[in-house]
């Protein structure tokens, strides 16, 4: 199947292009920065390249196509370690480390994972969702689909049930799990306990190890699941991938083969808006875990949102982290390969544990929010299901710490000022697509993905929108105000 042909076969599942630079260096991976940007501007690009790559006639020539490109990743990572003996190496800073680990989710030879996100159930099958319940980010059902063959793992992408947006988390559908503005979700009430004095005494928690992944797909045309866990940040020379380097963004925060596009793309808008809350966030331990400090949050009075409570939920993480067989050294979800750090990765393995700290309560909330009444899924199965808005909304207090918004659509000029005005105040803003099915099961145009979750970085002086897609790559067209209100649904989730 020539590139150009794959490419086309992904979009279709809801997924980023495959990436044939599978070893190519990234910030973080310990190959060449030279040949890290040409496979970053691969990856943007693939969609317009018109890449006659040999076709492959058969599986096995597939897997000889994986060892080759592994084989040269190991060629690669050798080369850099001994650039860095000569060099006087690492600074003693584990984050300062080149990996020599690719990560699945992204560049890598099987990333696929991008989320369809209408605003009531991205990230999972379209789920049911109006006004604040709407806009689950692509869920489990798409992201599925997302994961393509052993051979070439996608770039983070979702499957969903109905949308071309799959996730590999959950197979099913081709949507990324986000529901379209017809859906109607259930959303907390806004009465949830909360502690009378909440300080560090009270402190919420818990210790996360191997979150549940989800199950393996019964159709076998799905995308894979990782088959289990690894240790993908630690290197061969003994290093392990930074948390951080010296900038932080949205750019660093790249889907994997799940379908949580709502998940990585509230990380971004959050790493380019408040950066300084994920750094705080986030600390390696001396016994080589990691900390991941979150803000509880309680829904608002109005049900509009969510607030602080005022108390910390301190997750204890140990570096372990989805792989596939065949790549062992790659994380299969948030990328950390392409990316050059950790954060992603880490941060997407608290909020798949996170759920380690709930009651009854809380849970209940969640299975109203996806309409079961059966067993629930729990860390990345539960992450694979979708993401519905409130819970985009309480995840944007829960990293920040600051009071979240579900904003309705308003008439007129206004949306395009009032989204315009946030992003000058630096307040991030995180839409969702409607489903393809919303539109007799055509394509969404300018490069939309169905049921995908995006952050907007723009209202240019032309009044187009400006969308980031999670997947780093496949950036839509700026969209006029028209097509907006069109294609996406009519609630957005900010900051106050």
């Amino acid at each position: 199947m020539s590139q150009d042909a794959q490419e086309a076969d992904d979009s279709a599942k809801g997924q980023p292009p495959v990436d044939d630079d599978e070893g190519v260096a990234t910030d973080g991976d310990g190959l060449e920065e030279d040949d890290r940007d040409a496979q970053d501007k691969t990856a943007g690009t693939e969609d317009d390249e018109d890449d006659d790559g040999d076709a492959q006639d058969s599986d096995d020539e597939a897997d000889e196509a994986d060892e080759a490109d592994e084989a040269d990743d190991a060629d690669k990572e050798d080369e850099h370690a001994s650039q860095e003996v000569s060099q006087g190496a690492t600074d003693g800073d584990p984050d300062t480390q080149d990996s020599t680990l690719d990560a699945p989710t992204g560049d890598g030879p099987a990333d696929p994972t991008p989320e369809a996100t209408p605003i009531a159930a991205t990230d999972q099958g379209p789920l049911p969702g109006s006004g604040p319940e709407a806009g689950v980010s692509e869920g489990a059902a798409t992201e599925g689909q997302e994961a393509q063959d052993s051979e070439a793992i996608a770039e983070g992408t979702d499957a969903q049930s109905t949308d071309p947006d799959g996730d590999a988390g959950t197979m099913g559908d081709s949507s990324d799990g986000n529901a379209s503005a017809t859906d109607t979700l259930t959303e907390p009430s806004g009465d949830r306990a909360a502690p009378n004095d909440a300080d560090d005494s009270e402190r919420l928690t818990a210790f996360v190890d191997r979150p549940a992944l989800p199950d393996p797909p019964e159709d076998p045309e799905e995308a894979p699941v990782p088959e289990g866990y690894g240790t993908p940040l630690d290197r061969a020379d003994g290093t392990r991938v930074p948390s951080f380097d010296e900038g932080l963004g949205r750019e660093q925060m790249k889907q994997g083969r799940i379908g949580d596009c709502a998940v990585i793309a509230v990380l971004g808008a959050v790493a380019s808006e408040r950066p300084e809350a994920l750094r705080e966030g986030l600390r390696e331990t001396e016994d080589g875990n990691y900390e991941v400090s979150l803000h509880e949050a309680r829904p608002k009075a109005g049900g509009d949102g969510f607030e602080p409570t005022g108390r910390r939920t301190v997750l204890t993480l140990t570096p372990d982290l989805p792989v596939f067989d065949h790549s062992p050294h790659k994380p299969a979800y948030a990328d950390s390969t392409h990316t050059g750090v950790a954060c992603g990765p880490i941060y997407e393995k608290a909020l798949a544990g996170i759920d380690q700290t709930w009651g009854p309560e809380r849970r209940d909330e969640w299975a109203q929010s996806i309409g079961s009444d059966g067993e629930l899924p729990e860390g990345y199965a539960r992450l694979a299901e979708g993401t519905v808005a409130w819970e985009q909304a309480e995840m944007l207090t829960q990293l920040t710490g600051e009071p979240s918004l579900l904003v309705d659509h308003p008439q007129g000029e206004q949306l395009m000022s009032d989204i315009r005005e946030r992003l000058v105040d630096g307040k991030p803003v995180i839409v969702s697509t409607r489903l393809e099915s919303d539109f007799a099961n055509a394509p969404l145009p300018k490069d939309l993905q169905g049921g995908h979750a995006y952050e907007v970085t723009e209202v240019d002086d032309q009044g187009r929108v400006h969308l980031h897609n999670p997947w780093q790559t496949l950036h839509p067209e700026p969209l006029t105000q028209k097509e907006f209100r069109t294609f996406t649904d009519p609630t957005y989730i900010t900051l106050e």
